[in-house]
């Protein structure tokens, strides 16, 4: 393989892994949220 098509695919990879990364980082904020609302929610309804 020439060098230039392993450094296409090195870019590819790299991008792919930046794009699961920063997806990865979306939904675990997105469901750390969702667990933080839900504990404080249920600590109000049990201060009630």
């Amino acid at each position: 393989m020439p060098r230039g098509t392993i450094r296409v695919l090195a870019l590819r990879v790299e991008f792919c892994f930046k794009l699961c990364h920063t997806f990865c980082q979306f939904v675990w904020r997105f469901l750390l949220l969702k667990t933080t609302i839900c504990t404080e929610n249920s600590l109000h309804l049990f201060e009630i």
